[in-house]
Formats: C-alpha cells, structure tokens, sequence
C-alpha cells in the first residue's frame, strides 16, 4: 500500500472467542466418517467522525486432529477466502485472501503445538492464531492478471504470495507460512459509512478449507519412523483415490476440493460476521474495536524503533494519543525473516516518556512500548508496507 499519512481505521478480529474452531476438525478414515467443525466469530464494530473503514483483518485460532487414518499425516493446508455483501445482499464471489501448510513434525514457534507425523494427531494454532490476515484494504484485490500462471495461482495449483503496498510484487507477507497472502478480496469502501450520525452494517463471509496431506521427502520428516512408501515429494492428499477426483493427488485444485468436502481429509466450513461502521459528526478523533479487542487509528510517522538493551529485544514505541497501528519488523537484507503485530497508542518507553512531578516513570500514559524478539543486526519497521523507521541491534 502506498504511504498514507493517517491510517483511517482499522478494525480486526482474533482470539478463540473471535473467529477460528470453536471445536476441533475431526477427520476418520473409515468409509462412516465426516468432518465436524464449528466456526464462530463476533461483530466488528468501528466508530470515527468520518465512517471510513481502511482495513479489515482477522486473527484466526483454530485446532485440527485426526485419527485413524490409514497414511499418516504430515502437513496441514488451510485456504481462508472472503466476501462481503453488497447493497443488493448480493453476496459476490469468494477470492482467496491467504493459505498455509504447516508441516507437522514437531518444530513449532510461539503457541503453536503439533503432534509427529501419524496416523493420529493434533495441530493447534495456540492463543497467538495466525495473522494478522487482510480480508479488505483501500486498494482491493490485486492485478492478478500480473501474476505469472495467474489462473492456476488463483486455483491453487501455482503459488506466490502478493505484497499489500500497491506494487503487486509477489512476496511473503507472513512469514513461515508457506504460500503466504493472496492480497485482499476487495477495497474497503464496502464498509464506509458516508451519513453522518448513522450507522452501516454489512455481512462479511469467510471459508475455510482444510485439508491432510503425506510427508514429503525432507529430511524434515527424517526420524519418525516413516515408511518410504508414505513419503512423497510434493504431499499429495492423504487417503486420495482417482475415483474421487480428476485432479492428480499433489495439485488438487480449490474447487475441486470444495466440490469433495465429504472426503476423509477435507474440511470446508463457512462463518460470517457483521461490521458496522458509525459516522458520528460531531466524534473528534478516531477508534474501532471488536470483542477481541481490535482498535484503529494514528500516524505510522509516530512509530519508532529502538534496540533495548535491558530487554534485549527491538522494541516499538507508538507516540500516538490512542488507535492501534499493525505493523511489520523485518531483517534489512532478508524480509522474509520478520514478524508482524500491533502497538498501541500511547505506549513508548524511556527516554521518551513523559515527565511528570519531576521523574519519569519509563513508559507513555497508556504503557511501555511494544517488545519484539527477531533475530537481526538490522531491524526495518514498515507499516502497509512502506519503511517507518529502521535501526542497528545497540541503537
């Protein structure tokens, strides 16, 4: 996205209780079994002077287990694709927003736990969730049409990921997730709320599909005990049979898989939820929040960055009054090694804290200062994509 002096608002969901499986995902190998899943997501609610809506995004938890398969399993896929309703409660297409495939071998990172590659096993996103994902931004869907083998990009058979700052330049968004982010499924003006002293709601849907899929032959998967026979290159389905699609087992395209939802190995499940934007006029300033407690608003020019030494970690400091501000630590030299996540306004930490009666007390009004742990001599802070401050590890 292209650098924009206020970041209207931005208004999200995450957690557990926000958006994710309410339960679990239960998978069989038996010619009996179904998939049980169980969505839930809560209303996002945003009010400002203006009814602008720039962002939507959710952070989604979830757990996946199986049992009782007749190969084992080794990598979990995930599609998240989205849509909004229109004025006419048309419902559009859906487009996919982002995808996934953690590999299931016991090497996980913050909350997220795993089992070993089996026959029976768990995968759980943890409190942290993935994301934070965009499902609507200012500039919408992308140029697909730019992407090299764009109709099997958008299939799921050829893959990339788009950046979000407007270039269109495929990247990884997220890092650690394989595939990564497919851009937004539309522009945010969907949401935005022009009358003043009203209020807007509009449905958003998001679907899910997952599906199991063989370990591969990397030496990630070397000592679990795994037959040769159930380790194959490109992961195809797990319990796949020729009769059930037409498709080959390693690229299996979206549809095809939404077309054969009653599989033992796919799961599609769809959640909505309702936004709401209120235009109050006579509101100064700027906020948003859900259940999960998403908030919006601020200048990306009132973030810095700092190493700090007592924490040993880089660490972001958000000078704005109040509002939130998502934003993107990475590695000068590697942007694929990077973390994503929010900081408050009102939170910074000493030397720049306020002074009052004399002594500082180390940090804002609202809080110390957002810590981060990435591992670089060289940290770059970029918000939507443009560069807000960078720093050397000890400055």
């Amino acid at each position: 996205m292209q650098r924009r002096t206020l970041i209207k608002s931005v208004a999200g969901i995450g957690g557990a209780s926000a958006l994710g499986f309410g339960g679990i995902a239960a998978f069989s190998g038996t010619a009996a079994a179904n998939v049980t899943t169980n969505f839930s997501a809560n209303e996002v609610t945003l009010t400002n002077d203006t009814g602008d809506l720039s962002k939507l995004f959710i952070t989604p938890t979830f757990r996946v287990e199986w049992e009782g398969f007749d190969q084992p399993v080794g990598k979990v896929r995930v599609l998240v694709e989205a849509r909004a309703r229109g004025a006419d409660g048309d419902a559009g297409e859906w487009s996919p927003v982002f995808r996934a495939t953690p590999w299931i071998n016991t090497n996980t990172e913050g909350t997220v736990s795993e089992s070993a590659p089996a026959t029976t096993g768990f995968y759980d996103t943890g409190d942290d969730g993935w994301g934070p994902i965009t499902l609507f931004n200012e500039f919408g869907k992308p140029d697909y049409s730019t992407v090299p083998n764009s109709d099997e990009y958008l299939a799921g058979t050829s893959l990339g990921q788009v950046d979000e700052d407007g270039d269109r330049e495929i990247i990884d968004d997220l890092p650690g997730a394989v595939n990564g982010y497919y851009g937004a499924s539309g522009t945010s003006d969907v949401f935005d709320n022009d009358d003043d002293d009203s209020t807007k709601r509009t449905r958003v849907d998001v679907r899910y599909t997952v599906s199991l899929h063989l370990p591969s032959a990397s030496s990630s998967f070397d000592g679990f005990g795994l037959d040769d026979e159930d380790r194959e290159g490109k992961s195809p389905l797990v319990m796949y049979d020729e009769s059930d699609f037409d498709s080959p087992a390693n690229a299996i395209p979206y549809a095809e898989l939404q077309a054969n939802g009653s599989h033992p190995a796919v799961a599609v499940e769809k959640t909505s939820f309702i936004v709401e934007t209120t235009n109050e006029e006579a509101k100064a300033g700027v906020e948003g929040e859900t259940n999960a407690g998403a908030t919006g608003g601020g200048s990306p020019e009132n973030l810095s960055l700092t190493w700090s030494m007592g924490k040993q970690q880089w660490r972001i400091d958000n000078y704005n009054v109040d509002g939130s501000i998502q934003f993107t630590l990475s590695e000068a030299g590697n942007r694929s090694n990077a973390v994503t996540g929010i900081v408050e306004g009102g939170h910074y930490s000493y030397p720049h804290s306020e002074v009052e009666d004399g002594k500082n007390d180390g940090r804002g009004p609202n809080g110390a200062g957002e810590y981060v742990e990435l591992d670089a001599d060289t940290a770059i802070l970029s918000v939507d994509g443009q560069q807000v401050d960078t720093k050397a590890r000890g400055n």
